[in-house]
């Protein structure tokens, strides 16, 4: 499987990382691609690891914020699993199962991510 074939695989019908909506978004510019993978892929894990410690209002502020990057970068599955923590979490109690979807949610995006810029970044210096 290449990069953007799991690019398109998801456990539903949206894809985990919609890449080819993304490159349309942004049109055909390879730096302004790379800068926008490295600080989705850095800002998400900072505020994943931050979960752990946080409070309620932090861990919604949290998820809002997951969610609006991974909507911006077409990440879905993440993006929808930080939408149903965001709107679950003030009318009950967050559990760790729900944390863990969306942990689940990001390394899987993560992964694809990944995989995809190393074969991109492989393509640009080739």
């Amino acid at each position: 499987m290449d990069a953007l074939q799991a690019a398109r695989v998801g456990e539903s019908s949206a894809p985990i990382w919609d890449v080819e909506r993304l490159l349309d978004s942004i049109g055909d510019d390879p730096a302004f691609l790379a800068e926008l993978i490295n600080v989705f892929l850095g800002s998400t894990a900072d505020n994943i690891g931050l979960l752990a410690a946080a409070s309620l209002a932090d861990v919604v502020r949290i998820a809002h914020t997951v969610k609006g990057a991974a909507a911006n970068i077409h990440a879905n599955n993440l993006a929808t699993r930080a939408a149903e923590l965001e709107m679950a979490a003030p009318s009950r109690p967050v559990s760790a199962s729900d944390l863990e979807g969306l942990r689940s949610a990001w390394a899987e995006a993560e992964q694809v991510i990944r995989r995809y810029a190393l074969k991109f970044a492989d393509k640009r210096a080739g």
